[in-house]
């Protein structure tokens, strides 16, 4: 299936379902069952109607002409999910690119080493470490009211949102409510045990929200984790419109896990849990992660029918200890007496950042033009800095060895935006916008390399759109935008290559039709194609070693999403997510292994881009057998994917299963779910250079996914 393909599918299902709107018969069975639904609909705002916050004017998710879903804090209660990673594969056109780490890619643009999507929590960027790792995985359910996924690129959000825009917005108390509470506990395999609370509500004009979480975890294959956090939110609201916000979060993660966490075939094979770290009864590839995160900060918003502004001002840390302690508790090489104890370090990790963001517009009424102009600035400072120590190595052996990475960057970055919204006759929409941003990045590192880099990059977007009727909207979508390297990726080029490497530049086609038919069907379609210039992948030398990062070529991403949900009568709703995708090479090159497992350079053109799935899809099934309970299935399906850069060596499929049954009793809640509960072996596959043995077959690293999870739990309300 080709971009040509998507377009014409893309139109015979988008056009057949505006004529079926237009039916009146479609109109009166909306309405009948709406009627006999009120009971289990009574308040109830779907998707398409809930407002986006991810925007500049705070449009209905239905008017915003881009591609974005929403996951509410219901549905992430609902389904059980152990984090914000786990409800985001549920979307189409995110994919869990989940290895030694949690991590997603949207529209198949994430590159090795992180550089992942644009991350928000309560619209504040964040930056965490030299790899910028998607971080979602620290983040408790409880804390969050919902998550926004722009698939499309948003320049509002400045370098980095070419890759998507993910925005976890986090609860506070709430309206016209007094003080309440709920506590939270559960156990599943593995012995994990996850315990929460929380106290939210509003007194006169002061809301407030204080909540705390723990979560505890032997792991899959024996990766201990431990998690706990704490945040606190409160406001002062001056009227209904207006209202100045205070919020403090601090979390404590632990992990002990093997080095990597990867697995060769003959492993895979026999054993996929075996406790891979452990050789001749002694730990080996031995490794202990300790983060501390901070983050504080102030709002002020303001809305009414004519003017709003919105300003955040937020400061954040981490601090990071990677006891990389590798053979620490295996004193020999098995060939040779030598000692292997100075291969054992420790890496600490420091960062501040800074932010300040600000925005306002008004709005113009006319006769039957109205007219939405937003202006925007930012600044955020970002100081970073390693330093790694060999405590067992008394030679000194290894200090100047490229292990070492005493690195400080110093990131400054500004941006302004400009965003022009009109619309005509009260169907046809324009969105116009521009931005600017220039970011100082200063480097330097223990070999005392060191640079100075400036990067000016200029964005824009074209969206007009059409409503049919106040419930469906058809849009189209052109814009550009960058991606800037995360600080790793500057690091391995100017280290191993003495070079700079260049932002990634996208240029984004979408076209997209969203419609509210009635509650038995809701859906959003979109078709989009993505050129970006300057690609940033691994590159690697002579041997076969990588030389870090470099700009490889152009490539082309271009596929088909599409998201339906609905309520056939009170007792069975259902959900649908899939897309399908190609992402391709058009110009480049690399060192690989061809196809007679020679090395060297070999031309991209018109390879698959690895590590891209074909398609996803998810398809979910609720019923409620009885008044206060609910059963939920949902089949997750992963299509294939190349594991090289030549795609000689593809992955496989897979399909997991996951179901979860509640009764809700007064104020208590019981629920007991399976993750996975066929088993399913679930592994990702890396072998970027595409090595071989004798017999043609793959030399590839294995990362093992999770297993069957079992799990029960109650929640109490008060």
């Amino acid at each position: 299936m080709n971009f040509r393909i998507c377009l014409r599918l893309f139109f015979k299902i988008s056009f057949s379902l505006m004529f079926i709107s237009l039916f009146p018969i479609n109109i009166v069975l909306g309405e009948e069952i709406t009627e006999k639904n009120e009971e289990i609909t009574e308040n109830k705002i779907y998707k398409l109607e809930e407002i986006v916050i991810t925007s500049t004017s705070k449009t209905k998710a239905l008017d915003t002409p881009a591609s974005v879903s929403i996951i509410t804090g219901k549905e992430l209660e609902e389904m059980g999910a152990k984090d914000a990673i786990e409800a985001l594969k549920r979307v189409p056109g995110v994919l869990d690119t989940s290895a030694s780490r949690p991590s997603v890619s949207i529209r198949g643009t994430k590159s090795i080493m992180a550089g992942g999507p644009v991350i928000l929590i309560d619209g504040v960027p964040q930056k965490s470490g030299i790899y910028r790792y998607d971080q979602l995985d620290f983040i408790p359910v409880s804390q969050i009211e919902r998550i926004e996924v722009l698939k499309s690129s948003g320049i509002t959000f400045g370098p980095g949102s070419t890759r998507g825009v993910i925005n976890i917005i986090t609860k506070k108390g709430e309206k016209d409510k007094g003080a309440q509470g709920n506590i939270s506990l559960s156990y599943g395999s593995w012995n994990t045990h996850n315990e929460t609370g929380s106290i939210l509500g509003k007194n006169k004009k002061t809301d407030y929200l204080l909540n705390f979480s723990n979560s505890e975890s032997d792991g899959y294959e024996d990766e201990k984790s431990k998690k706990m956090s704490g945040m606190l939110k409160a406001g002062y609201n001056f009227s209904e419109d207006t209202r100045l916000g205070f919020r403090f979060s601090s979390t404590f993660y632990q992990t002990e896990t093997a080095r990597g966490m990867k697995k060769y075939k003959d492993q895979i094979e026999n054993d996929r849990r075996e406790k891979h770290f452990m050789e001749s009864g002694k730990l080996v590839w031995h490794d202990e992660k300790e983060k501390k995160t901070l983050t504080t900060g102030l709002n002020f918003t303001h809305k009414n029918e004519k003017y709003f502004i919105n300003s955040d001002l937020s400061y954040s840390s981490f601090d990071n200890i990677f006891h990389w302690d590798w053979d620490k508790y295996y004193s020999k090489d098995s060939s040779s007496s030598k000692t292997r104890l100075e291969r054992a370090d420790i890496e600490e990790e420091e960062q501040s950042l800074y932010n300040f963001n600000m925005s306002g517009g008004y709005h113009f009424d006319f006769s039957k033009v109205s007219y939405t102009p937003t202006i925007g600035i930012r600044y955020e400072t970002t100081d970073f800095q390693t330093r790694t120590t060999f405590p067992y190595d008394v030679d000194d052996d290894r200090a100047d060895s490229r292990h070492a990475k005493n690195v400080d960057i110093e990131e400054i970055g500004y941006g302004i935006f400009w965003d022009n919204d009109f619309t005509f006759i009260e169907k046809i929409g324009l969105k116009l916008g521009i931005r600017y941003d220039t970011t100082d990045i200063v480097y330097s590192d223990q070999t005392d390399d060191e640079f100075d880099r400036n990067e000016k990059m200029l964005s824009w977007s074209l969206a007009p759109s059409y409503h049919f009727n106040k419930k469906s909207n058809i849009y189209l979508l052109v814009e550009k935008g960058y991606w800037l390297p995360t600080p790793y990726y500057y690091y391995s080029a100017y280290s191993k290559r003495d070079e700079i490497i260049e932002p990634e530049s996208t240029v984004t086609y979408e076209l997209g039709y969203k419609h509210r038919f009635a509650d038995f069907f809701n859906m959003a379609l979109s078709v989009f194609k993505a050129i970006c210039d300057d690609k940033i992948a691994v590159r690697y030398d002579d041997v076969g070693d990588s030389e870090g990062m470099d700009n490889v070529g152009t490539s082309e991403t271009s596929g088909i999403e599409l998201e339906v949900d609905g309520e056939i009568n009170k007792y069975v709703g259902y959900r649908f997510a899939g897309s399908y995708l190609e992402a391709k090479w058009t110009d480049g090159d690399v060192k690989a292994y061809d196809d007679n497992n020679d090395y060297g350079v070999n031309d991209l053109d018109g390879k698959y881009i690895k590590d891209i799935p074909n398609y996803t899809f998810t398809v979910g099934v609720d019923t409620f057998p009885v008044k206060n309970s609910k059963i939920s299935l949902d089949i997750l399906t992963v299509g294939p994917y190349y594991v090289d850069y030549l795609n000689k060596f593809k992955h496989s499929s897979h399909t997991t299963v996951n179901i979860m049954a509640s009764y809700k009793l007064d104020e208590w809640k019981f629920w007991i779910q399976g993750k996975n509960i066929f088993d399913e072996e679930v592994n990702h596959e890396y072998n970027s250079a595409g090595k071989e043995d004798a017999n043609g077959n793959s030399i590839s690293n294995y990362f093992v996914q999770d297993g069957l999870y079992l799990e029960s739990g109650v929640t109490l309300k008060f």
